[in-house]
């Protein structure tokens, strides 16, 4: 189970693609600031990313594995 774990994180995680804006920890540092009540339009200037990007962090669309 845990080599089944290691492989998903690493298949499905966006750390290694330069090509992203954002690394996990960057993310984990949007959703606090979300939970905090940080508006969307001052997370995208912050980050440079768009208002769906952000909303699907929020979500959970996208990057569920982080916390």
């Amino acid at each position: 189970y845990q080599l089944f774990e290691a492989t998903i994180k690493t298949v499905f995680s966006n750390e290694n693609n330069k090509s992203y804006k954002l690394n996990d920890e960057l993310v984990v540092n949007i959703k606090q600031q979300l939970r905090d009540g940080v508006p969307i339009a001052s997370l995208m200037k912050q980050f440079g990313v768009s208002g769906g990007a952000l909303r699907c962090i929020r979500n959970g669309t996208t990057w569920k594995h982080v916390n």
